[in-house]
């Protein structure tokens, strides 16, 4: 870099070259025309080679999520067998019962007559049980009471929820969605996802307990204590206990990828902080060193005497950086 050096002010005489300039002038950095940069372009450029590379994702897919979604894929799995199943209540085989099996859409029995029909009509085999004939719909009131309806409208709830949740899921991790593309919405809809697979085994608890309470009714089905509870019911309590697991894998992938965003956040800012700090010292050093760098004004050499001149000298820019009235003069001597 080529020393700057003040005017003479008269013949003969030059002065003693200036401390060099500690940091260069922008306008002085040759740079290759790959390499251009806007200045507004400094403090990302700047930030992403100071930004510690500690090998976390921020994209919070991660194993517990693909557990999560298996564990939600097989749950609903089960609890589509369940809300299928014609088991769900069943006879025993060697029982002479005319209740043969139940579930929730479909009802089979063997030569039943039902006790309050006045055409006392044989049913035999299996049927919808929303069946419109007339047969089979003045059996309605009694095979539908209220509480196996709510089990009915339940489990359908179940199977919306399991559903969305899956569509919610498959969304973050195959980025079809652009609203899901931010890590923090990303981040709340694993939580809430969570939330919804603890709800549905709440809602299965619900079904659980009012179908396996309620079915020994002696006013419903004929001889409960011939009955048991059949491997449909038990397809809808390992749909429960696949959505706990899917609500706890959920809950751990999102509270993880929360706690990384939050570091992550944490050090961007102090990385954001101790740039902006250099930047402000360093547009200080430009300004300072640009005012020492102007050409002297002209004096009379007359009025100057036997006296040197007055040079302003430079010195290497610290932390505490002094006014402009407070910079000392110092005089030199002729060459």
């Amino acid at each position: 870099m080529d020393v700057q050096r003040s005017k003479s002010y008269e013949a003969g005489f030059e002065p003693e070259e200036r401390v060099p300039m500690m940091y260069p002038h922008p306008n002085e950095i040759e740079r290759a025309p790959d390499q251009q940069m806007a200045p507004e372009d400094l403090p990302e450029k700047m930030a992403a080679d100071e930004a510690p590379e500690n090998g976390m994702d921020l994209k919070p897919i991660g194993s517990m999520l693909w557990a999560g979604l298996g564990a939600n894929l097989f749950s609903l799995a089960s609890l589509i067998i369940a809300f299928a199943s014609p088991f769900w209540l069943q006879t025993y085989p060697d029982s002479f019962n005319t209740f043969r099996n139940i579930g929730l859409w479909e009802a089979c029995f063997q030569n039943y007559i039902h006790y309050k029909d006045d055409k006392q009509e044989v049913y035999d085999g299996c049927w919808w049980i929303l069946n419109p004939e007339d047969k089979y719909w003045k059996l309605r009131e009694w095979l539908l009471p209220p509480w196996f309806i709510t089990c009915q409208v339940l489990a359908i709830a179940s199977i919306i929820i399991c559903i969305v949740t899956c569509i919610m899921v498959m969304a973050i991790m195959l980025h079809f969605c652009p609203v899901l593309n931010h890590e923090y919405h990303q981040t709340f809809t694993i939580y809430f996802a969570s939330a919804l697979s603890f709800a549905k085994v709440m809602l299965i608890f619900i079904i659980g307990t009012i179908f396996g309470r309620l079915s020994e009714d002696w006013e419903w089905m004929p001889r409960p204590d011939w009955n048991f509870l059949s491997w449909g019911y038990g397809f809808l309590i390992i749909s429960g206990l696949g959505s706990i697991a899917a609500g706890v894998c959920y809950f751990m992938q999102a509270r993880d990828a929360y706690d990384q965003l939050k570091k992550k956040e944490a050090e961007f800012l102090d990385i954001a902080q101790n740039l902006a700090a250099s930047q402000s010292q360093i547009q200080l050093s430009y300004q300072i060193n640009d005012d020492y760098s102007q050409d002297y004004p002209e004096k009379d050499p007359d009025a100057l005497g036997t006296e040197a001149p007055v040079i302003y000298q430079g010195y290497p820019p610290t932390s505490q950086y002094p006014e402009y009235d407070q910079r000392y003069m110092e005089r030199q001597p002729y060459s």
